[in-house]
Parts: structure tokens; sequence; C-alpha cells
């Protein structure tokens, strides 16, 4: 508990503690430390047991340490007992945490003439005195206390005892503690890396004297800020820095204290503290996005630190503590509450193929609580009993923030999937106008009034919500094909578990706290991560009633198959192999910059990519010719530069699969235009390549969809050979026609067996437009008013208006 004002109110400070500890423990943290001061308004917590065990009434599965007892207020055989009782109340989940203490406002006063080191050689005679009470009768001759024969009453559930922690700083304290078999915990309080370093140091070289102890635990503890944006890091750092000021001043005990609060610091004395400044704070602390934080953490790992402590006293408000800590912890979104699951797997950075976070996998029970929260969700009044209006306005609350959050959305989609920034930069902005757009037709989706036959009756169509949609994403654009399922469902009533991608779902999480803060009720969208055993549980769900899924056709003959059970609808989209076809009276400098973009933009990763390219015989050289010049023009780099246009592909196992048609391609008599092979470095990168398949128009990367920056090329001789090729794929996704001649473009428009016809440009879409295909394109679609009749179903009413007996029974009406 912080009190920095006497208007704060103490009994809210502590409720608001125990919620951060509720989020901490559901958020699958390892343990809550709460300390112990007497006095100050600064650190309220005169005895840490007691915390701990109100803590443990309201908690599952943390373990609760005491992050530390004061060694020399304490008896030891008080200590003992009061230890082991409290780790009997909580069912043995308490970690001691013993320290000297550092402020001499409490030396005063619980100890008058006690100093550091005193206090320190009271340390030093406590914690054996403890452990040895815990072991049975003893008695104790020592310089500070003696005491005859007597044990801890009671004693620990844990046996031998509760893991013993000790505050250590020099060498001496790393090697008391190693000795006496006490884990160790340290702290760089202002100080920067080089003093992480530096303790770690001391730790080791302790282990190193004590061959015959087994090595024990070392956690450091550092403040911790995890921020949207670069600017709220730099807020952070300021707020980090008035709290050090106030830390230091309480710590040389020369400011005036009053009803137990120190003097207020000016920003002009707080100023004259240069190693507390801002910049030192930003720097030496854990104060970053979560990007940043995480790679921090980890280099604490390859140091050989064992646990990282959230140290959470900063000085801020309650509400930015808590969404720091969520934005620490957050990993499944399930019925309004952030959770981690119980398993959790890797994912990869692209651009350099190594890990770079820790994402909570679903179990099967995590998508059965997520599903019965949605079909509860579905039926509570706070959702099913408000207006379509008001359902508009939480969407367009939503819409609102996924546009403020855009950048930071884009870093973090760029940064676990390496899409350029470019390009999830801009995208991500347009996905809120997909959440307006839905906003805006939550109360547009009509009924009908029929002209019945039947003069006694009135009869109209209701169009109802079917009810828990499960919507799952591919890793690729995952923010957009979320929208696009999200959108409607919620605009027309149902409630929502959406299963991220297992590749790239970082930006899912983040989007999760968006769901949160627009207000939904809880259960009403749920975002689970997880790989095939939550995608089994999902699509096999009773309560489930529709399943939207992008992906590949391979795992949509799963799910229908999985669907069947239970009769549930399915709206799919499979991605294609799509035609883009150049006649010769096309503009081909426009054609070939189009065709660039449904190619090569996002690495090739579309589903409506550009991939085989259909070009009249007469012009394929010179078309050839200009794509050959663009394609190695393009810069390929850092996803996140923002002069990159081609950056990796998300995953190896993608690379592999490119690398491997292409090369099964040019053995079956396709010609290397330009591209090919990987390249040499880090990371999944695969180039911009164009293949001559004119010869063999059956090679494997015409026919198959790769999922990459290849093109291949096939040439044509006139209009009927052009869409005789274009159908020649068991896709009908989308296409593209170059042609100035119009009577031309609406017959090609006619033949083209696709969803999508783009006549003189490419990859162009909208809120407003249906998107979706046929064949093993899949169906339904997403887009327009036609996504959101696809989350309905029809209920028909009959009303009877006349006053008379109804007539013979046994005649239909």
């Amino acid at each position: 508990m912080e009190r920095v004002s006497a208007a704060d109110d103490q009994k809210k400070l502590y409720d608001e503690m125990i919620e951060l500890c509720r989020i901490a423990d559901e958020g699958g943290m390892h343990a809550i430390w709460t300390g112990e001061h007497h006095g100050m308004n600064f650190t309220i917590a005169p005895n840490p047991f007691l915390n701990l065990i109100d803590i443990a009434r309201r908690t599952k599965n943390v373990r609760l340490g005491t992050g530390t007892v004061i060694a020399p207020f304490w008896h030891p055989i008080r200590l003992a007992g009061e230890a082991a009782m409290t780790d009997l109340i909580t069912d043995g989940r308490l970690d001691l945490g013993i320290a000297r203490g550092a402020y001499s406002f409490e030396y005063e006063r619980m100890v008058p003439g006690l100093d550091a080191w005193g206090a320190g050689q009271r340390m030093r005679e406590l914690i054996p005195a403890i452990q040895k009470l815990w072991q049975g009768d003893y008695e104790h001759q020592g310089e500070y206390w003696q005491f005859p024969k007597t044990t801890s009453s009671p004693m620990p559930v844990q046996q031998p005892h509760p893991p013993i922690w000790v505050a250590a700083r020099d060498p001496n304290s790393h090697e008391f503690a190693v000795a006496n078999g006490c884990n160790v915990q340290v702290t760089p309080l202002h100080l920067g890396d080089e003093e992480v370093v530096n303790l770690i140091g001391h730790f080791n070289a302790a282990c190193e004297k004590n061959p015959d102890r087994p090595r024990p635990q070392i956690m450091v503890l550092r403040h911790t800020y995890v921020a949207d944006s670069e600017e709220d890091a730099r807020r952070g750092a300021e707020e980090l820095n008035m709290f050090y000021n106030y830390f230091g001043a309480w710590f040389k005990n020369e400011k005036p204290i009053s009803m137990g609060l120190i003097e207020e610091i000016t920003p002009e004395q707080a100023a004259k503290h240069p190693f507390y400044s801002p910049e030192a704070m930003r720097k030496n602390q854990i104060v970053g996005e979560a990007p940043e934080v995480i790679e921090r953490i980890k280099s604490y790992e390859a140091l050989g630190y064992d646990q990282f402590s959230f140290w959470i006293d900063s000085g801020m408000s309650f509400e930015r503590k808590r969404a720091s800590l969520e934005r620490f912890i957050r990993d499944h979104y399930i019925d309004g509450r952030f959770e981690d699951g119980a398993q959790a797997f890797e994912t990869l950075d692209p651009a350099t193929g190594t890990p770079w976070a820790l994402v909570a996998d679903a179990s099967a029970a995590d998508v059965d609580r997520a599903v019965r929260a949605a079909d509860r969700a579905f039926t509570a009044p706070a959702w099913a009993g408000l207006t379509a209006t008001a359902r508009g306005k939480l969407i367009a609350r939503l819409a609102d923030l996924v546009a403020e959050a855009a950048p930071r959305l884009a870093r973090l989609e760029t940064r676990d999937t390496g899409k350029i920034i470019r390009e999830t930069g801009s995208q991500i902005a347009y996905v809120a106008d997909y959440y307006r757009y839905y906003a805006g037709l939550a109360d547009k989706i009509e009924g009908a009034h029929l002209p019945i036959d039947k003069p006694d009756m009135e009869v109209w169509l209701r169009r109802e919500p079917v009810g828990v949609v499960a919507a799952i994403v591919p890793w690729n654009s995952q923010l957009f094909l979320s929208a696009v399922k999200l959108g409607p469902a919620l605009a027309a009533g149902c409630t929502v578990v959406v299963k991220a991608s297992e590749d790239g779902p970082a930006a899912m999480l983040e989007f999760a706290r968006l769901v949160d803060q627009a207000g939904f009720p809880p259960g009403v969208v749920n975002i689970l991560t997880g790989g095939p055993e939550a995608g089994r549980a999902l699509t096999t769900h009773p309560l489930v009633a529709h399943i939207a899924f992008t992906g590949g056709p391979e795992t949509a003959r799963h799910i229908v198959r999985a669907s069947a059970e239970n009769l549930s609808r399915t709206s799919l989209e499979l991605g294609g192999k799509s035609p883009f076809i150049v006649f010769d009276d096309a503009d081909l400098d426009s054609a070939a910059n189009a065709q660039v973009a449904g190619i090569f933009a996002a690495t090739g990763q579309s589903c409506v990519a550009g991939s085989r390219l259909l070009v009249q015989r007469s012009i394929k050289d010179e078309m050839l010719a200009r794509l050959k010049a663009k394609a190695e023009a393009i810069r390929i780099g850092a996803p996140d530069d923002m002069a990159t246009e081609v950056g990796p592909l998300c995953t190896a196992r993608q690379r592999d699969r490119i690398e491997r048609i292409v090369a099964e391609s040019l053995a079956a008599g396709a010609r290397l235009v330009t591209g090919g092979k990987t390249p040499d470095g880090a990371g999944f990168y695969f180039p911009p390549t164009i293949l001559d398949c004119s010869d063999s128009p059956k090679a494997a990367s015409v026919t198959e969809e790769l999922f990459g920056p290849v093109l291949s090329v096939v040439a044509f001789d006139d209009e009927a050979d052009a869409l005789r090729l274009a159908n020649d794929t068991q896709y009908g996704l989308a296409s593209g026609v170059f042609t100035q001649n119009l009577g031309r473009a609406h017959r090609m428009i006619r033949g083209i067996r696709a969803g999508i016809v783009w006549v003189n440009t490419y990859r162009a879409v909208s809120p407003i437009a249906p998107f979706g295909g046929h064949r093993l394109s899949g169906h339904g679609r997403e887009g327009g008013l036609a996504a959101a009749l696809d989350y309905t179903t029809v209920k028909t009413v009959w009303l009877r208006t006349s006053d008379d007996p109804i007539p013979d029974p046994f005649v239909m009406r």
C-alpha cells in the first residue's frame, strides 16, 4: 500500500492492492510478495503475515512471500511461530523473505541506536535460530537473543521449512545466504544493468565458495512498467523519477515527517538528483513496451537469474499499475478476465528466427470455460437486453480504441508475424473502419413484413442472432481477419470466442485489452491462443452455433467434419490461387504495379495473392521485363523499418515449403526469371521470385497455393484461352483483369468463377463490400451486410387478428 497524500483513503488503497493480487493470481504469476514497514505511509505494511493470510483467502494458486520481514524487529521464537502459522493457514504457500532493513527512520523508533551493520548482524543470528526452532527443541545463547530450550509452535506445513530468501547486496551477505541454505533476493534499486551483473557475480562467487551446498535460487527485483507506447513509457519513467526521490528522502531521513507523510518534494528539488532522472529511470528500470520488457527479462535469465520480481510500488495510480500488470501477464481473455494458461508456447520473431514471447496454449478445459462464458453472456440481460443501437455504441467505442492503439498494435503484429510496419500500420488503422461500419449496421439489420395470403393473419420475420460464434483466424493479418468476423457477429447480437493462431498472436492479446476497455459485458468476447487441441475443442463444442474460419482447405475439412456432430453452421474463407489476367491493350505500368502489389506485398502472404499471372503472349516478354526490374528493386529488410518493402515470412515451415515447391517447379520445366534462392543470415526470408511457367502450366507453383512471394507466369493467346486458364483451378476466391476494352471486361467478369473480380486494380477491400469465394476457397461472405446476415437466423411470426373462433382444427390453414 502506497499512501502519498492525506486525502488517500486507506481502505480503498488496501482494496486496490487486493485487486492487483487477484489479477496476478489469475494471470498465472508465481508469487506475491509484501514487506514490513512501520510508521510510514510511503509503504504501509506493519505485519506482512496479516496481509498474506488475507491474500491467501482471496487467491488460489500464487505462493505468498514476505518481501521482507525486518530481522532486528523480530524475536526468533515469535518469527518462527508466526511464519509457521501463516504456512499452516495458507496450506503451505509461504516463502519467508528476511532483510536487515533499510530505513534509519524505522531503526530510531523500533530499536533506538540500531544502525545498518547491527541490523545485519541480527539477521545473521536470527536465520539459523529459526531454522533450528523448526527442527525441534532448541536452546539459543547468542549476542542479541538468549532463550532456554523451546521449539516453534506450530510447525510449518512445508518440510523441513518454508523457503527462506535473504535480501543480499554485498559479497558477504551472498555467502551467508548460500552457506545457510537460503535463496537470495537482490535489487539494484535505481542502478542499471551493470549492477544486475555485479549482483549475480556475487551470488555465483558465493556458490563456488560453498560447493557442498546445493545451488539456491536467486531473484532480481526491478521496478517494472509495461507501457502501451513510447510516450506512455516516458510518462512511467517520470513517475518513477518522483517515486525514487521520495524513496531517497525516506532513506536519508532528513525531511520533516508528519502523520506518516514526508514533506512534499517539489519538481525543482527532484531535478537535483540526476541519478533518479526520468532518463535514468527509462534506461535502468524495466520500463518500455512489451518487446523491450521481454528482452530485458530474458537477458536476466541468460545471466543466471531464476526469478524476476515485478516491483509494482511506483507512486503510479492504481489504474496505471493495473494496466501495466495486465499487459505483463495477459494471455487468454475469458469471461471478462485475463488469465494465464496451464501450458505455454514460444512465439518467434520471424526477422531473427528466435523466441521473443511466451504465450498461453489453451487446453480443452480453457476452451470449454470460454464457450460456456459466451453461452451465458448470450442470454444474460447485460448483452441480450441491450438494444441494437446500444450494441452499436459498444462496437463504435471499440473502433475508437483500435484507431487510437493502431500504432502499437501494428508494432506487435510486425514483431510477431514479420509483416512490414508500412502495411500493418495502415491496415490496422483501417480495421477501425470495419468496426465503425458494423457499429452503424447493428440497428439496420431488419426483418420483414410479409403480404400474407390470409386476411386474418399478420406475418413478419425477425432476424435474431444465431448464438455463440467460434472465430478461428490464421497468423496473417489476425486483427483484420478477426474484425471481419467479430464486427458482424457482434452487430447481429452474437457472442464470440476467438481463437488466435499459434503463430503471431501477440497483437490479438493486446486487442483483448481494448475489448475489455470498450466495456463489453463479461463473456461477450473471449480470446484464446492455442494450437490444434484448442481448435478441435472449439469446433466440436456442442454450444457453438456458428464456426467462422479463415485458413487452408485441409483444416477446413476437419472443421466441417467436426461441426457435423452438432450441425453447427460454418463460413469458410480458404484462400486461393488467384489469376491476374493482363491483355495486350492494358496499361502495362498500372498492371505491373498492381501485380507487384498482388504478389509481393505482405511478402505474398495473402489469401487473395495474385500468384498466377496470365499474360497475353504478345506482351509477355515486355511484362516480364518490367516485373523483373521491379522485383529486383524491392527493398528487403527488417519489417520494423519503414523503408522495407518485403520482410520475412511468418514461419520457417512456410519458407521450407516454398523452397520445395519452387525446386519442384523448376524441375518440371519452369524458368527462373528472378529470385528463387533463400538468402543467407537469420530470419525466415525468401526473395521476390518470378517463374515463367508458360511451358509447364501444370507445375506445382501454378496449381498450389504457396502463400509467399512467388509469381508463376503463363502466357495465353486469346480471351477464350485466358478464361480457360483462369478457371483451371480448384479455388475460386479472387481474380484481376487488366484491359481497356469494356466489353471484354464484362465478359471476363461473367466468365471467371471467383467471388471477387478486380478490373484494372487489385487487392482493394472495404467493410462495405462482401468478401469470399467458392469451391476450395470456401463459402459464406465477410464484409458488408451479407456478413452480418450470416450470423442471424430467421424467425417467422404468425399473429391471428380475428376474434372469431378458430375453425376446423383438422384442416391446416
